[in-house]
């Protein structure tokens, strides 16, 4: 363990600490080194002169700024959490006006809307399906609350899609990415959460809802799609998943079809992943737009 002298000569006289404070003595300030310097020490003290003047409180303004930033972060997020059940209740209610108000209170109070869709929207849609699986609603009260939350999320959407106007890269743009859930799923709230990010970042997005294994084979036959992302909602549907991939990529007009895979079914078990042949998978829509463009370049780039 080191002690409080191992820190002080590690400080040394004259120098600053971790945080950058000034570790000059109290009874030693950069003007007394520069009055008693002699003409071959003239730039020292200047130099001590500068830090102590300039360098050493824009460090500390730094670390303020880094903290009080890190608080707002933190009181944010807490925001957010609070918001989830909440915002569960009201759908649920049937009160679109109190969802409405939930998410502006939450964008007025300084939330950003890629926030309010990651942390709030999403969360929630998924506590609905727990609320399902508990027994606690029924399967008609889900289907009903997911539809007003993918309300609240298409309302937001031209907001969302212009609150990061530089986000699109010039090596991604325009790619093409079909976006739908694997055959069998019922609930397209992930997938429209992922056109969102995709359309953002300058992706041309085309989404099938509930689309049949022969459908989904139909559509990446007809046309060019640089990704498939399928979102998986339950392990029900990773039996058939591996058999599907196959004939999807046989099928596929892009012979080098990328197939990227996510939803609850991968989140609880990442190793699904390769078992069912995929290339990828995203835990969210961050991730997701991530790991496809990591894809898509890095293939052509072995091209």
């Amino acid at each position: 363990m080191r002690s409080d002298n191992d820190a002080e000569r590690d400080r040394g006289a004259g120098g600053m600490d971790w945080l950058g404070r000034d570790a000059i003595p109290d009874t030693l300030s950069a003007s007394t080194f520069v009055s008693e310097a002699s003409p071959s020490d003239s730039h020292r003290g200047r130099l001590l002169k500068a830090i102590h003047a300039e360098l050493i409180p824009r460090l500390l303004g730094y670390r303020r700024s880094g903290v009080a930033i890190a608080h707002e972060q933190s009181r944010q997020h807490g925001r957010c959490v609070a918001a989830i059940d909440e915002l569960a209740q009201v759908i649920l209610r049937d009160d679109d006006t109190g969802a409405q108000a939930l998410v502006d209170e939450l964008l007025d109070g300084g939330v950003s809307i890629e926030q309010v869709f990651l942390d709030v929207l999403s969360p929630a849609a998924q506590r609905l399906g727990a609320m399902w699986e508990s027994d606690t609603c029924s399967f008609a009260d889900v289907t009903l609350g997911l539809w007003r939350i993918q309300r609240l999320l298409f309302d937001l959407s031209a907001r969302f899609r212009s609150d990061s106007p530089n986000d699109v890269d010039p090596a991604i743009d325009g790619r093409r990415i079909l976006l739908a859930a694997a055959p069998g799923g019922q609930h397209n709230f992930g997938i429209s959460m992922l056109g969102e990010f995709f359309s953002r970042a300058g992706w041309a997005v085309e989404t099938l809802t509930e689309p049949t294994q022969a459908e989904l084979i139909a559509a990446v036959h007809a046309r060019w799609f640089d990704v498939l992302g399928l979102s998986v909602g339950s392990e029900v549907q990773i039996a058939g998943l591996t058999s599907a991939i196959v004939a999807l990529r046989r099928a596929s007009r892009n012979q080098k079809l990328i197939v990227m895979v996510g939803g609850a079914a991968f989140a609880h078990h990442p190793e699904y992943v390769a078992l069912v042949g995929a290339d990828c998978m995203g835990s969210d829509a961050r991730a997701a737009l991530s790991a496809a463009a990591d894809r898509v370049l890095a293939q052509e780039h072995r091209c």
